[in-house]
């Protein structure tokens, strides 16, 4: 999602300033980082802070906002009350949002009349390939005893968990994607506005999903430009995974053995990739 992020904050009218309760403790030597313990409550008032303006480096607040000394939190405070018409951020569901988001997010999104777009990976597989290939390299770089805060490089080819485990993996994508369903569901009855977008309509037509979305976080701001981007972040060479599956994953026969016959079978061939 950092390519949608990246695309955003490059806009004039919008600014995107990424996740907001990921910042992390410096790390232990050979330690993977811990993430801060953002309480709920500390949470629900860092954005209403943010939303309101009325959130400073004064403001007790947990130990994430101390991090870098304040920086990042003020800066987007600062950025959002500059010349975009449009501020937002990210939250991934791997950040524990499903916590939030019965406990008060919906209800602040109601409350201070917040937009959100849902965006998902249709093709369940490839989402598996992105984030086994991100965790791989992260086990690479803490065995290997690194501490200079860089994964391992990136291996264009390699092999994927075959059998249960990646049943299993592609079930956890699938039922993220049912999670997003019934978020949106929910937040359409109770008025907020939303927007839902998949990865590959990204791809397929970069310029017309950009504008859609400028669209929708802009509003009727008839002075901003909604289809001015660069399209540098969705640039073809800049995609990490740019290839079909076949063509990269070294024990693609396996794979497919794995999911023939299953309801994960139709996408084998989802990004044009062969079967064997």
């Amino acid at each position: 999602s950092s390519w949608l992020t990246d695309e955003l904050k490059l806009h004039p009218c919008i600014m995107c300033r990424g996740e907001r309760f990921i910042k992390r403790l410096k790390p232990k030597p050979g330690a993977r980082d811990d993430y801060v313990n953002w309480s709920e409550e500390n949470k629900y008032r860092a954005l209403v802070g943010l939303i309101d303006g009325n959130v400073h480096d004064t403001t007790p607040l947990d130990t994430g906002f101390y991090l870098e000394k304040y920086s990042g939190y003020n800066k987007t405070r600062e950025d959002c009350a500059a010349a975009p018409q449009a501020c937002g951020f990210k939250w991934m569901i791997s950040q524990q949002i499903w916590v939030s988001w019965d406990a008060w997010f919906l209800r602040m999104a109601v409350d201070h009349d917040i937009g959100l777009v849902f965006l998902h990976r249709t093709n369940v597989l490839r989402r598996y390939y992105s984030a086994y290939d991100k965790g791989r390299r992260g086990r690479m770089h803490v065995s290997s005893g690194s501490v200079n805060g860089k994964a391992a490089p990136l291996l264009k080819d390699f092999p994927l968990p075959v059998g249960r485990t990646l049943i299993h993996g592609l079930k956890e994508a699938y039922e993220d994607n049912k999670i997003l369903d019934r978020w949106q569901a929910e937040a359409d009855e109770r008025g907020v506005r939303t927007l839902r977008v998949s990865f590959e309509e990204m791809v397929a037509d970069k310029a017309k999903m950009l504008t859609n979305i400028s669209k929708f976080v802009l509003g009727d701001h008839p002075w901003c430009d909604a289809g001015k981007f660069s399209y540098e972040a969705l640039d073809e060479g800049k995609r990490v995974h740019n290839h079909p599956l076949s063509d990269n994953v070294t024990n693609w026969k396996d794979v497919v053995k794995t999911l023939k016959g299953t309801m994960f079978e139709k996408y084998l061939t989802m990004d044009g990739s062969r079967l064997p």
